[in-house]
């Protein structure tokens, strides 16, 4: 990753966060160290449930999507890590920089993963989404 002075860096995330809640105003978000941390709903009235999220991002690390609410069980099946965290994308089709805009990738990557979980949970439990193989690519995840 390019090196990025601490001025930079807030700046970078402050505009994270000013297109984050312009397109999603759902998702509040908020700078917290060196990490931008957005907590909101999402529902559907085709949902059977409203989702609540927390999204995670720090420069040069790969963005972390959680889901808070309903309680769901973490499951390679469903494209769940163990900590509840969501994975969304492949890491080599998209590799991660400080220009990777969160309000037209991320934030759209998660609202697909709730819609497949929902059909997930309608189907008998087959998973429609994209598939990518899990555990063959070193991602920089936060901690």
């Amino acid at each position: 990753m390019q090196m990025i002075s601490k001025e930079h860096e807030h700046t970078l995330l402050a505009l994270q966060k000013f297109m984050i809640e312009q397109h999603y105003p759902n998702l509040r978000c908020g700078i917290v160290g060196r990490r931008l941390i957005g907590l909101g709903e999402f529902k559907s009235s085709k949902w059977r449930h409203t989702y609540k999220v927390k999204l995670e991002y720090g420069l040069g690390f790969e963005p972390k999507c959680t889901i808070l609410a309903p309680e769901v069980i973490p499951s390679p099946d469903i494209h769940m890590y163990q900590d509840r965290s969501l994975c969304l994308y492949y890491p080599l089709d998209l590799p991660i920089t400080f220009r990777m805009n969160l309000a037209f990738h991320t934030v759209p990557w998660l609202i697909k993963w709730i819609l497949f979980y929902e059909i997930w949970l309608l189907n008998g439990k087959v998973w429609i989404g994209p598939e990518a193989p899990h555990g063959t690519v070193a991602v920089n995840r936060l901690p």
